[in-house]
């Protein structure tokens, strides 16, 4: 292969590459800490722990008298994009479990009729993304009782009229709303606000092939 062709190919591989990757703008792991992650008071215990399933995970034991109140507030700053790029996705893996004398115990099913997603947009204030089982959502079920969720926040900025590139200044989980799950346990995974990056960028990718095209042309 001569260096026009290896020089398409490369950019061909970095076109498929990047085209199906959105940018990741803010991403909590809680392999080790918080992250900054606080609650509002309505959880017996809460922190960084490590899940059965050997994952850092954020971990919380919901108040008994008032879990419907439970708030994580994920404290994010000020997300601001990149000129160009507009918002894509939330993703977050999470579960729920019982309680099993003070631990946690064996996973339960999501419970869906309270839990809930919350961001606050810099030019539309307090934003309700919806229950987890709505529109914007997407599950994948995993083994062990872990769902991950995509939040389709590109479609809900349209759908209520914001800009598709809106600061967000804060978010909001209200993971387990119900007082049947008094006493009980929630987990999460991690928790990631992607992008996409802005249409620019593919067309000089586009350019930049349809050149090594040509380069190829001319030597033959």
């Amino acid at each position: 292969m001569n260096i026009p062709q290896i020089f398409v190919s490369s950019l061909l591989i970095a076109g498929l590459s990047y085209s199906v990757s959105a940018g990741t703008v803010l991403e909590y792991t809680f392999d080790t800490t918080t992250d900054g992650v606080t609650q509002n008071g309505q959880f017996q215990t809460f922190g960084q722990a490590t899940a059965s399933t050997s994952e850092g995970v954020l971990q919380g034991r919901l108040n008994s008298s008032s879990p419907f109140d439970a708030q994580i507030s994920l404290n994010p700053g000020t997300l601001t994009l990149g000129g160009g790029e507009t918002w894509d996705t939330i993703e977050f893996r999470i579960r729920q479990l019982a309680d099993n004398t003070g631990t946690p115990g064996a996973p339960q099913a999501i419970d869906y009729a309270s839990t809930l997603l919350s961001v606050t947009l810099s030019v539309g204030g307090f934003q309700n993304l919806g229950l987890f089982n709505t529109t914007y959502y997407t599950e994948v079920t995993q083994a062990d009782g872990w769902s991950l969720f995509t939040v389709d926040l590109a479609t809900y900025l349209v759908d209520n009229s914001f800009a598709a590139n809106a600061e967000i200044t804060s978010s909001r989980f209200d993971p387990i709303g119900s007082p049947a799950q008094a006493g009980n346990w929630v987990e999460v995974d991690y928790i990631a606000f992607n992008s996409v990056p802005e249409h620019g960028t593919y067309a000089l990718l586009g350019g930049l092939i349809a050149l090594g095209f040509v380069a190829i042309k001319r030597r033959q």
